[in-house]
């Protein structure tokens, strides 16, 4: 009942906002890459790996949905978020096994499914491939539980497979994986009694397996640069820095997870409370919530029994922070980490938010001991909703904006298809005046979305890119940059600068034509709120 509740509580939080979801970001890229191979009549292993080998569990289904829904946005989130519902009831599970009181691991589960820092997974396709990581880990820790239990090695081999599909399709929970089977063969050599050395061994194989993985994967990786001391030296005063801004820049900073993690969140849940009171949330987001909260009072108000056999709030407390320091380990070998409260970004804060929704729930316990014992599952059970609620809330307001995006994108796709008809295959198209952000939600902000959209729409390769304040104009071209990676567009008689809301095409063949444009666009230029690049719109 307490599993069958939890993946009704995610497709509940769901329903009111998947229907209305499109495309956004590194999606247009990769359904236009897809699209042009099959209409090459050459989609295959090449079309995945050419672009996903470091993740080719990500490349495969990523591939998977788009054979199977094309260019309807629906059946992809429909896929996505039955993922997500059968990932949380695991991960209760295992908090049971691993002697967690129901109610506080019926609690931890359901906290951890409406946190923020889950927000992007839910919306994005580009991303589908981390609840389906998250799943493969949950899997791959069960396995290994079963191993140091049973000492039966095909539940060795299944948490050795579940691990490397975990770790192909995203790297995040690899420091998880590795470190529950740590701990598990800590606990057998501390064991009064060994088990068969098998268990010993088998464990121990599937860390190494996944250690193999990881190197093998930043091996693949175009991303990282090769390992320098300089810059570990780097990452380490960033990690520590108190001046260190999330916003403008991207590295492990133990202020930035605080904040992010902890803090943000509050700040939320006021934030989509305040929306609800003015009327910004239609009503199926408060709907959603109080039918995720009544469950959640219900299932854990009904665990009445004693907490004395089971974890304590200090051994939570640990397990959770634990979680939370190995939720972000992987970013201490490829140092590249932004902490988003709701943005796209915040893709990377899944593993780490496994950690956040048990402290939060070792607090919820500590504080509940504390109240007389007639009042104190009540207390306990009450909180837990009224967290439930609130984050139900946040997630609603957040998704409003993804939902609110995809007619945006619309209304430039369709202009450009009239607009850009005429233009050779192969040119270069500047993207101006668009705001790149609704909110979190992306619009168009970078090369790969820009040339996606805009080749999708007019039925040709076209390269392209976003009009941005990181753009300069030089005597020889047009610069630009985003997450780090370096664009130059020389001045040519293939290059244009295109304004959907003018409907105007402008060739940018020197640096006069390129003066003389931007001279009279910034007269005309629809102000954009402030946005951050991996943020978006802080709301």
């Amino acid at each position: 009942m307490d599993s069958l509740c939890l993946a009704l509580i995610a497709l509940a939080t769901a329903l009111p906002y998947v229907g209305k979801l499109g495309f956004y970001s590194d999606d247009w890229y990769i359904l236009a890459s897809f699209h042009a191979d099959t209409l090459r009549h050459e989609f295959g292993i090449h079309s995945i790996l050419r672009d996903f080998a470091a993740r080719p569990v990500q490349g495969f289904y990523l591939a998977l949905l788009y054979r199977l829904f094309g260019f309807h946005p629906f059946g992809y989130h429909l896929v996505n978020t039955a993922v997500i519902a059968a990932a949380i009831p695991l991960f209760y599970w295992l908090l049971v096994r691993l002697k967690v009181d129901r109610a506080s691991a019926f609690a931890a589960a359901v906290i951890f499914i409406v946190l923020p820092q889950l927000s992007t997974i839910r919306v994005w396709y580009a991303a589908f491939q981390i609840p389906l990581s998250m799943l493969a880990a949950w899997v791959s820790m069960h396995c290994q539980l079963s191993v140091a239990r049973s000492g039966k090695l095909g539940w060795a081999a299944g948490a050795a497979l579940a691990a490397l599909f975990s770790i192909g399709a995203y790297e995040i929970f690899a420091p998880l994986i590795a470190g529950f089977a740590v701990a598990l063969l800590a606990l057998q050599w501390r064991s009064p009694v060994r088990g068969p050395g098998r268990r010993t061994i088998a464990l121990a194989v599937v860390v190494m397996l996944i250690a193999v993985s990881v190197l093998a994967k930043f091996a693949l990786s175009d991303r990282p640069p090769a390992p320098e001391i300089a810059r570990y030296t780097k990452g380490l005063i960033q990690l520590v820095r108190p001046d260190y801004d999330w916003r403008t820049d991207y590295a492990l900073n133990i202020f930035a997870a605080a904040n992010v993690h902890f803090w943000w969140p509050v700040l939320g849940w006021a934030r989509a409370a305040e929306a609800l009171f003015r009327g910004q949330l239609d009503w199926s987001a408060p709907a959603a919530a109080i039918f995720a909260a009544f469950v959640a009072f219900w299932r854990v108000r009904g665990d009445a029994r004693s907490r004395a056999a089971s974890v304590g709030d200090g051994q939570l407390l640990l397990v959770g922070l634990t979680a939370f320091v190995l939720g972000h380990a992987v970013f201490v070998i490829v140092p590249a980490m932004f902490f988003s409260p709701a943005g796209m970004a915040n893709r990377a804060l899944v593993a780490g938010a496994v950690g956040v929704a048990l402290i939060v729930v070792a607090i919820l316990q500590y504080v509940s001991g504390r109240i007389a014992e007639n009042r104190r599952q009540l207390a306990y059970s009450s909180a837990v909703a009224a967290l439930v609620m609130l984050g139900t809330l946040r997630i609603e307001q957040i998704a409003a904006y993804w939902t609110a995006a995809p007619a945006i994108q619309q209304s430039v796709v369709a202009a450009a298809r009239a607009d850009l008809k005429g233009l050779p295959s192969q040119s270069f198209v500047m993207l101006d005046n668009v705001c790149p952000y609704h909110g979190p939600a992306l619009i168009f902000e970078a090369p790969w979305d820009v040339s996606g959209a805009l080749s999708l729409a007019v039925g040709k390769t076209i390269h392209g890119d976003a009009v941005s304040p990181r753009m300069s104009l030089r005597n020889d071209g047009l610069a630009t940059s985003i997450y780090g990676e370096q664009a130059f567009y020389p001045y040519a008689a293939a290059l244009y600068v295109y304004d959907p809301a003018r409907h105007l095409l402008a060739r940018l063949g020197d640096l006069g034509a390129a003066r003389r444009y931007f001279r009279q666009a910034s007269k005309s230029r629809t102000p954009c709120p402030r946005g951050y690049v991996g943020h978006g719109v802080l709301i």
